[in-house]
């Protein structure tokens, strides 16, 4: 192997372009296996493949890109050579200058050579902002596509990327093409790039284009339905201005039935949990749209990513009074009630979150008791939680203790007393011994009943051992 590949090395420099687009393939091929690459860079292929990039010849070119994309794969020092031996501009070049399979290559090799390095994340992202700036339409479009592939293939970038002009230009794109295709690729990138790192002008930029990502919710494949989602998503997470714009236009709930993809619901129930957070008229908003009965049906959906982003909203949404009433009338609280049970923690910690918010309504209030949903908001107290599921199951379980003498029963019988005991004596976090002592407070009262009235001697032996093992 070493032969060989000194021979195709020796090549690259000298003969025909037949012969160095063969070289360089063989070299290509060679680079596929990890094993190779150090031995052929060792061999001194790279600068004369970065000087391949540039012959007239379009296989040589392509020959080369793919080489030095292979040689950079999950390989730093290989992928800093290449930089340093200008390949990062030539293969910019490339992507203005070359074939469609030489522009896929030189895509890939760049994205290769920025794999875990900010560095040179960094050179690739100016270099590609310098060619959107200086070039053609079509060639900027092309950097455009290469900075937000960086951003897709490495978040670290992202930063980077953004920091280097991407948005206004991939806004552009989305703003003047007629292409759904384009459009579906951009709104992706869009996703991708938009985070709520971004400065105001960057946000008043990606706003731009939101009408044409709303547009494609409509009419979009549903490919395209999931990234505008998800790009909506992300711009409401992102900025107040983003976020109101988007809740008036009230274009997220259709997708949220049963005939769309999970994919597509998930990101839609992500822009609606993020339209709904911290913003009192877009509570209203998404409940006007029609929101919340979809919502509530996706908690029963089976898919977990959906599951969570649902029940996120509705927790959320459960900040407005009338929107508690709509959840409970939909059937939200007995789902919410199921989820305590079999959802991950983090779906545990929004379900009691929307919990306590119908706990603390005397409207909705008693749906939560008829469901039977004492026992499993009990069943949080316990160790297996955390302490913001616990914090919360606490204070639901204050609010249903409050003057409920049914419930204050249905709260000791379910072992509520020794469990509210022990977070209030030793849970780190100040919330949950503040919840425990406020709904031990409601208990003592009715244990003293009960001792009294002696119907429940159990119930006043566990209030003495409150008393004596834990000032209240």
């Amino acid at each position: 192997m070493g032969n060989g590949i000194s021979r195709s090395v020796a090549e690259l420099g000298g003969g025909s372009a037949a012969e160095r687009e063969a070289a360089a393939r063989a070299i290509a091929d060679a680079a596929c296996k990890p094993a190779n690459r150090q031995t052929i860079a060792e061999a001194g292929a790279i600068p004369p493949l970065v000087q391949l990039l540039a012959s007239d010849s379009a296989g040589a070119s392509e020959a080369a890109a793919e080489a030095l994309a292979n040689l950079a794969s999950q390989t730093p020092s290989n992928a800093e050579a290449i930089a340093a031996a200008g390949g990062i501009a030539a293969l910019i070049d490339l992507l203005s200058s070359g074939s469609a399979g030489a522009k896929a290559e030189a895509a890939r090799g760049l994205t290769n050579i920025s794999c875990n390095s900010p560095p040179r994340c960094h050179a690739i992202a100016a270099a590609g902002e310098r060619k959107r700036r200086g070039d053609k339409p079509a060639v900027a479009r092309d950097a455009t596509w290469l900075l937000c592939s960086l951003a897709a293939e490495h978040p670290s970038c992202r930063r980077v990327v953004t920091a280097a002009g991407a948005l206004r230009p991939l806004v552009a794109v989305l703003l003047s093409t007629g292409s759904p295709a384009v459009q579906s690729t951009a709104a992706g990138a869009l996703a991708n790039l938009v985070s709520e790192h971004i400065s105001c002008e960057q946000a008043a930029a990606a706003a731009a284009g939101i009408p044409v990502l709303i547009d494609l919710l409509d009419s979009g494949s549903p490919a395209a339905q999931e990234r505008a989602a998800a790009a909506l998503a992300s711009l409401a997470a992102a900025n107040a201005a983003c976020q109101q714009i988007i809740g008036a236009a009230g274009s997220m709930p259709p997708l949220l039935g049963s005939e769309n993809s999970p994919a597509v619901q998930e990101q839609a129930a992500r822009a609606l949990c993020n339209l709904s957070c911290r913003s009192p008229a877009n509570l209203q908003a998404v409940a006007a749209a029609g929101g919340i009965p979809p919502l509530v049906a996706l908690l029963a959906s089976g898919h977990p990513a959906v599951v969570d982003e649902a029940a996120g909203a509705l927790a959320h949404l459960a900040c407005d009074p009338a929107n508690r009433q709509e959840i409970a009338a939909a059937g939200g609280i007995q789902l919410l009630l199921h989820l305590l049970g079999c959802g991950s923690a983090g779906v545990q910690e929004e379900a009691a979150e929307a919990l306590r918010l119908c706990a603390g309504d005397p409207a909705t209030r008693p749906t939560i008791a008829a469901a039977g949903g004492i026992g499993p908001l009990v069943a949080l107290l316990g160790t297996k939680s955390t302490m913001l599921t616990q914090a919360q199951a606490a204070w639901a379980v204050y609010h249903l203790a409050a003057g409920q003498p049914s419930n204050q029963h249905a709260i000791a019988a379910a072992g509520g007393l020794p469990l509210l005991q022990q977070l209030q004596c030793t849970s780190p976090d100040a919330d949950v011994r503040a919840a425990a002592a406020a709904a031990l407070q409601h208990l003592r009262a009715f244990m003293e009943r009960e001792a009294h009235s002696r119907s429940a001697p159990d119930l006043a032996s566990q209030l003495s051992g409150q008393q004596s093992s834990c000032a209240l």
